[in-house]
């Protein structure tokens, strides 16, 4: 029988109210500077895929845009039968764990169009860096000793000139929203951070953000040792044990990108995921990107879980399903965000 996800000795109230270290890393805005102005430089477009599946490393790609570094970025696109015009884009991100592009449209009845996205090195935007989630580093820690190199940088603009050219595509006029958990949710508060007062993204859904309060993970696992880290959290420490030497350098880039942080930008409606115990996302780090964000609070709106990566029996399964629920309903630019929160929190206290 698995162990239940450690609760960092926390209780569910101190995890669900963790508040991250805010300082800024000394190269944080010169960093961000220099990315924003290689961002300018491009100008992405949605084409049509008809080339070698193989190539992409996924056979469900229908469209590729230009991003960051000149890679191909790979997508599927699913527009609602008889729509010419859709009522917004929801550009649904992708875990840690890939899964194959499908179908999948939970959104079609409202007339929305998704964009399935596949950052660079995942199945499906493998054309020029092949399948970087199988370098013996682990996909996070691609190039991690210099943020000129480190890959995650770059996957946030090929969020971000998704959004981009999805605005190209279907005129500036049409709604863009986030959807991601896990890794995905860490992509999405990263690229709307980044898209701060451009309007191009209107709403997120965020489970369970990752990326998150990096100075508490490090020191807790100088505390407590890497026993039981698991995903990009272990991914990063064995990382660091492999060069301590540049563990100054590490620390710093994790960082300048870390979600907590970024999240203080994110000012648009938000509906997120968290949890009381997680070891794969530790679940402070999550509540303290929620507990972060600069959205007004009749905007923002948390549903809590008992547990995060864990099956916690039935009960906490349904809270799960109710929250895939409410994220639909939150991602249709029809429903009013303030009067869908008020309503969710009314019910809370009935």
């Amino acid at each position: 029988m698995l162990s239940e996800p450690t609760d960092f000795a926390m209780t569910p109230i101190s995890t669900l109210s963790y508040v991250a270290d805010p300082t800024l890393a000394r190269e944080f805005s010169p960093f961000w500077s220099r990315w924003d102005s290689l961002l300018a430089t491009h100008s992405p477009t949605l084409e049509t895929y008809e080339g070698d599946a193989g190539a992409s490393g996924d056979p469900g790609v229908t469209h590729t845009f230009n991003s960051m570094g000149d890679v191909t970025i790979g997508a599927r696109l699913l527009v609602p039968t008889g729509v010419l015009k859709p009522a917004g884009v929801v550009v649904m991100l992708h875990g840690y764990e890939a899964p194959p592009l499908n179908d999948d449209n939970p959104w079609a009845e409202a007339g929305l169009a998704v964009l399935q996205l596949r950052v660079r090195g995942f199945a499906g935007s493998w054309f020029e860096t092949g399948d970087l989630t199988k370098s013996e580093t682990g996909w996070f820690c691609h190039g991690l000793n210099d943020l000129e190199t480190w890959v995650l940088p770059d996957a946030v603009a090929d969020v971000v000139n998704a959004c981009r050219a999805l605005a190209e595509h279907f005129g500036s006029e049409t709604p863009i929203m986030l959807h991601g958990e896990s890794f995905g949710g860490g992509l999405a508060v990263l690229a709307a951070g980044r898209l701060a007062g451009t309007g191009l993204v209107h709403r997120i859904a965020v489970g369970l953000p990752s990326m998150g309060a990096w100075r508490w993970r490090l020191a807790q696992a100088e505390c407590r040792g890497a026993t039981g880290a698991v995903g990009i959290h272990a991914e990063v420490l064995d990382w660091i044990n492999l060069n301590r030497d540049r563990e100054a350098e590490i620390a710093q880039n994790l960082t300048i990108c870390d979600t907590a942080i970024h999240s203080r930008r994110v000012r648009i409606p938000a509906l997120f995921k968290l949890a009381e115990r997680d070891d794969v996302v530790p679940a402070p780090s999550a509540a303290a990107v929620y507990n972060a964000l600069g959205t007004d609070a009749g905007l923002k709106h948390r549903e809590v879980v008992r547990h995060g990566h864990f099956d916690g029996g039935i009960t906490d399964g349904r809270r799960h399903a109710h929250w895939n629920k409410l994220a639909v309903e939150f991602l249709d630019p029809a429903n009013v965000p303030a009067l869908l929160i008020h309503r969710w929190s009314s019910d809370r206290a009935h």
